[in-house]
């Protein structure tokens, strides 16, 4: 009896709770996924650039080429800028990750953010900078896509 109730209970999690879980992986490989190149600066327009640096669930970077690489981007805006630049950082929360495929997820709305603040910056007149660069610090916070299972997560 004790050994049905067992085997129906790791059935019942292999059935319900496996099949929706996200892989644990690097989402962006190539220097063309993980620095984007938003919006141009010109006369009329700051410049909005996004860097993403992957780390795994235990905190280590995925890939370390993105940090370098992200680094130099920042480099190469700030000696490039006559007016200066602005960095903002996000690191995305539970439900999220850098998967860049995903419609309505934090990276979009970062992006979409950056652009908005580039726009305001121009439209406020005085020295707006020439460019914001946007770090986006991501991990595999969405770990399940079935609906009604991802709050389990949580745990």
């Amino acid at each position: 009896m004790i050994f049905r109730r067992l085997t129906t209970n790791r059935l019942f999690v292999l059935a319900v709770l496996v099949p929706g879980f996200v892989s644990n992986r690097l989402y962006n490989e190539t220097p063309e996924e993980y620095i984007i190149a938003v919006q141009s600066a010109d006369e009329e327009a700051v410049g909005v650039d996004l860097a993403i640096i992957e780390f795994d669930d235990f905190g280590m970077l995925w890939l370390p080429e993105q940090l370098d690489r992200a680094v130099e981007l920042i480099d190469r805006r700030n000696a490039q800028s006559q007016r200066g630049i602005i960095m903002v950082t996000y690191t995305h929360g539970w439900q999220n990750n850098a998967d860049s495929s995903r419609e309505k997820n934090d990276l979009t709305r970062f992006r979409a953010g950056m652009q908005e603040l580039a726009r305001e910056l121009r439209e406020e007149g005085g020295r707006a900078p020439d460019h914001v660069v946007g770090v986006y610090l991501g991990w595999r916070g969405a770990t399940n896509r079935v609906p009604g299972r991802k709050n389990l997560s949580f745990w």
